[in-house]
């Protein structure tokens, strides 16, 4: 797959009576509001005037504006080494819409896409990620974040905060065995507390070693030999942690897409390098658009 790439915007940095900030000009493609709120990551939440979560072992706060982004949290060493690479700030995702307009059968991702505009996908940490989607199985978002918040508070680092106050960044797997099957029953993991145990235990054997250089099809097979991950968890993981962008997990809302806009026959195959982007515009316009039409 070649990927749509474009540079990284440039940051200045700046302090106000908040904190430390980094500062950029908002991308076309950019919304925070919905890139934090199509189902991809569970570590952030809106607070104040923007929203705030835990990501690349800081706690950051983005502020949105017509023409700008505001991250406080985060110098501009951190920015250019680990955030922007996480947000996908260098994804030309003009160019990529052109892709997904081409190959997808019906104008509805015409529609779909002009109100998800915003929504970019993440590269965020494998093992976490992993570990997020085995805990999202038979679960909603709230109780997802719960679980996901107090494991961290339970087994992860501290980070110290720009605002004072105390959060955790996601356990290690040495730090989730520690804490054991019976420990992680405790923190509300249910059933799926021998799965992370699972998990753990293959990611310490190596079994993710050189994950990003296998193809679409090795990387699944492998996620699939984890308990508890099945076709739709292995998709999610390869979309959001794998850059593999061609994945598109299926869950109930893109279930009733394929049924309702696709007389329920859709060829997955057939849907280009970004069918996965494209299963995220379609996931948003159903769930928060159609769904009060």
């Amino acid at each position: 797959m070649t990927i749509q790439k474009t540079v990284y915007p440039t940051v200045t940095a700046s302090a106000d009576n908040v904190g430390s900030y980094v500062e950029f000009k908002r991308p076309e493609y950019f919304d925070i509001y919905k890139i934090f709120d199509c189902g991809q990551t569970f570590r952030f939440d809106p607070y104040d005037d923007g929203i705030a979560g835990v990501a690349c072992g800081m706690y950051l706060y983005f502020v949105q504006s017509d023409d700008k982004i505001r991250i406080y949290g985060c110098s501009e060493n951190d920015f250019y080494s680990s955030l922007a690479p996480y947000l996908g700030l260098d994804r030309d995702y003009g160019k990529i819409n052109e892709d997904i307009f081409a190959h997808f059968p019906t104008g509805v991702i015409q529609e779909a896409e002009s109100v998800s505009r915003g929504i970019r996908i993440l590269t965020q940490p494998l093992w976490e990620t992993l570990c997020s989607f085995i805990i999202s199985q038979n679960n909603n978002i709230p109780r997802i974040k719960k679980i996901i918040a107090s494991l961290s508070a339970e087994c992860g680092n501290k980070i110290e905060c720009f605002d004072g106050q105390i959060r955790y960044d996601f356990p290690s797997a040495e730090q989730l065995l520690l804490c054991g099957e019976d420990g992680l029953k405790e923190l509300k993991t249910g059933f799926r507390a021998k799965y992370l145990i699972d998990c753990a235990e293959k990611w310490q054997a190596g079994t993710f070693d050189g994950f990003d250089t296998l193809s679409y099809i090795n990387a699944k097979e492998r996620l699939l030999t984890v308990k508890g991950i099945g076709e739709k968890v292995a998709n999610c993981v390869l979309l959001f942690a794998g850059e593999k962008y061609n994945a598109f997990p299926i869950d109930v809302w893109i279930k009733k897409v394929i049924d309702k806009y696709y007389d329920g026959n859709l060829d997955i195959t057939s849907l280009g390098d970004y069918a996965g982007i494209a299963q995220q515009y379609l996931f948003y316009y159903e769930r928060y658009v159609k769904a009060d039409t």
